[in-house]
């Protein structure tokens, strides 16, 4: 009976940690659906490039978010158990502090083994998927009639483009600014425009331009007083210089215009990429060292339930407003010391140095584990939300 008792428990907190961790990835998904859907028609996605993104974006954020749900899933569910008397029925079943170990490891290996694989491996492979579909869709945009026209604004530079009525020839309107000043127009009505490694390609048959100089005085530039779109010299006259061309290829960058995500390698690598090694040696110390983050956050989800068992021996009626805030708070402060001292991990000095540290760091979560269930294992047999 105990070991069906550690089964059932174990299944319900896995359970409701599963339905906790969907109910995060909800709420993610109502926070990014407008951005994303404002982009959507911004570049006249696909549904399906507009659905694969917003799925896309869950692993970026729910690694963050799996500790802690793993303390909280733990906390609530031992503390009805207890509130119950499950734990005193057992208890009377020959049921002791082991089974109670055991249970805790067993919801802590489980969320930790789920943590590991969205974080290292889940996680990346959406990275990457996500980086290639956004900037695949940006890029369609461009040899998209849009009858309207768009605008496509980015740092200094806005774009203006719509079909010009000649099959896939469009109208292309680039104003580049510096500062507030309006530095150069270029102007075509037959452009084909597509993205090729990440450049824009304007073919026209008509380009011309006009690149407005600093206002000038006696022969030399000077600095105007006051912001301007377009600045004059102390005469009034506009420096202009027009630019005019035939049959012209005209390139420019395309994140000169369009947002793109900035690639981060270490973010779409899986943990086997990241712990490469060239003998002893890490190829990349920094890569080994975000490896070592993911499997601590992943050991943090095995100490988040014990810091469960803690709150729930600790909530009497009158702390039950203080034990999970206190707990939450530890994990909260275990998190942020893990992501600001991962370097103290030892990635630079070797594999063999990372490797022992993490593995005595798993390590120590068995005697943690059986000590703190030895240890309030008798606060766990009664309930103690009523007064008494």
């Amino acid at each position: 009976m105990p070991t069906r008792f550690v089964l059932s428990l174990t299944a319900r907190i896995v359970a409701t940690y599963l339905m906790v961790t969907a109910v995060i990835c909800g709420i993610y998904l109502v926070e990014q659906f407008l951005p994303l859907l404002e982009s959507a028609l911004r570049y006249a996605f696909s549904t399906t490039a507009f659905g694969t993104l917003l799925i896309l974006t869950l692993p970026r954020i729910i690694e963050f978010a799996l500790p802690l749900a793993a303390l909280c899933v733990a906390y609530f569910t031992l503390l009805e158990a207890r509130e119950r008397r499950e734990f005193l029925v057992i208890s009377a079943s020959g049921a002791s502090s082991t089974h109670l170990a055991v249970t805790a490891l067993l919801a802590g290996g489980i969320a930790a083994a789920i943590s590991l694989g969205i974080s290292g491996f889940a996680k990346p492979a959406a990275s990457f998927a996500y980086r290639s579909t956004l900037t695949s869709s940006v890029a369609a945009a461009l040899s998209k009639e849009i009858p309207l026209g768009a605008f496509y604004s980015q740092a200094d530079s806005v774009l203006y483009s719509r079909a010009g009525g000649q099959g896939p020839l469009r109208l292309m309107r680039l104003f580049e600014f510096s500062g507030e000043r309006l530095r150069q127009i270029l102007i075509s009505d037959c452009a084909r425009m597509k993205v090729v490694d990440g450049v824009v390609q304007a073919q026209t048959c008509d380009l011309k331009g006009y690149r407005f100089g600093q206002p000038v005085k006696d022969g030399q530039p000077v600095q105007a007083q006051e912001p301007c779109a377009i600045c004059p010299d102390a005469a009034g006259d506009l420096t202009v210089t027009r630019l005019a061309a035939g049959t012209s290829t005209f390139s420019f960058p395309m994140q000169q215009v369009f947002t793109t995500p900035v690639r981060d390698r270490a973010a779409e690598l899986d943990l086997f990429e990241l712990l490469q090694a060239d003998g002893d040696r890490f190829v990349s110390a920094r890569f080994a060292t975000t490896a070592a983050v993911k499997v601590l956050s992943a050991i943090a989800c095995v100490i988040g339930v014990l810091l469960a068992l803690a709150a729930v021996a600790f909530t009497t009626h009158r702390t039950r407003y203080i034990a999970l805030p206190a707990a939450l708070a530890a994990m909260m402060a275990l998190m942020v010391l893990v992501n600001s001292q991962s370097a103290l991990l030892g990635a630079e000095a070797g594999r063999s140095v990372l490797f022992i540290r993490l593995a005595a760091l798993a390590l120590a979560c068995l005697p943690a584990t059986a000590l703190t269930a030895s240890l309030i294992y008798d606060r766990l047999v009664a309930p103690a939300l009523a007064k008494s």
